[in-house]
């Protein structure tokens, strides 16, 4: 009886010891499959990203990078391609994600009909052809930001629509307003809402289509590269050198029922290295206000 129960125990040691060697013969007769990516550098959401950055952040996904090639896309531009593998069914969600970094410089920050980052005041002035007297206001705020608590900065917001304006409405046609910041007497900050009065000019827009119109007109990285907010119609790009806000407003109602409901967009591109500036002048000025105080 007792060597019965022996046997038993022993067969089903034996059985459990090779029953892992038998699965893994099995796997071992089944064909890999793999997965693979092509990533094209001339594709507007991959232009402005370092090749580095992508095969870093494709590698902490399993991605491996098998192949490079260029493609010739016109007789100047040739575009190069990477070509990824990795095997099927990669669980990547073991691995944290890291975005990679949307890589345009300041000197390449997109230009609104001309208006750009780092122009001086004066140039912004020049282009929209202000006459002597609609420059006061403008000219005060920018005496102005030299005062505490402005530290240098200066913000301002004009309109095509209004009289001061008159000489470049056409070149602004279909722009609402603009609002802009200067920081020691450089623009660092355009902020562009266009027109509610013309949606056969700018359709309603959603902010998917808003963010990828954007990206390609400015061939900077796609919508995926976009950071979302707390409110739904909001996305933020944050480049190297530059940050981009597009933003689709509230509804506004026409006076045309056939119309519908029409949503204007908004796009802000700030030059954010003024902020650390800014924050050492208050501090500072913190700082000499606890020192000279006396009681």
């Amino acid at each position: 009886m007792r060597y019965g129960r022996l046997m038993a125990m022993g067969i089903v040691f034996v059985s459990s010891t090779f029953a892992p060697a038998a699965l893994a013969q099995q796997n071992a007769n089944q064909p890999q499959k793999w997965e693979y990516k092509v990533v094209n550098y001339c594709d507007p959401e991959n232009q402005a990203i370092d090749e580095r950055e992508i095969i870093q952040y494709l590698g902490e996904e399993g991605w491996e990078l098998v192949s490079a090639d260029t493609r010739q896309v016109s007789e100047t531009t040739r575009c190069p391609v990477h070509y990824f593998k990795r095997p099927g069914g990669f669980e990547s969600k073991q691995i944290t994600k890291r975005q990679p970094q949307c890589s345009v410089p300041l000197d390449r920050s997109p230009s609104i009909r001309g208006l750009r980052l780092g122009m001086s005041a004066d140039e912004l002035l020049s282009l929209l052809a202000f006459n002597n007297n609609s420059r006061l206001p403008v000219e005060t705020a920018l005496k102005n930001a030299g005062l505490a608590p402005n530290y240098g900065l200066a913000t301002f917001t004009l309109s095509p629509r209004d009289s001061t304006m008159m000489e470049v409405r056409e070149k602004f046609a279909g722009i609402y307003n603009f609002s802009f910041t200067t920081f020691d007497g450089r623009l660092v900050g355009i902020h562009v809402t266009y027109s509610r009065r013309s949606p056969d000019l700018y359709p309603s827009w959603t902010i998917d289509e808003w963010t990828a119109k954007i990206s390609s007109s400015f061939s900077i990285p796609g919508a995926s590269y976009w950071e979302p907010s707390s409110s739904n119609d909001q996305r933020t790009l944050k480049c190297k050198g530059l940050e981009v806000e597009a933003v689709i407003n509230p509804p506004v109602y026409t006076i045309f029922p056939a119309l519908g409901i029409y949503r204007t967009p908004s796009l802000t591109i700030i030059d954010p290295s003024y902020r650390q500036v800014l924050d050492q002048r208050v501090k500072s000025d913190q700082e000499n206000k606890q020192r000279e105080f006396v009681f």
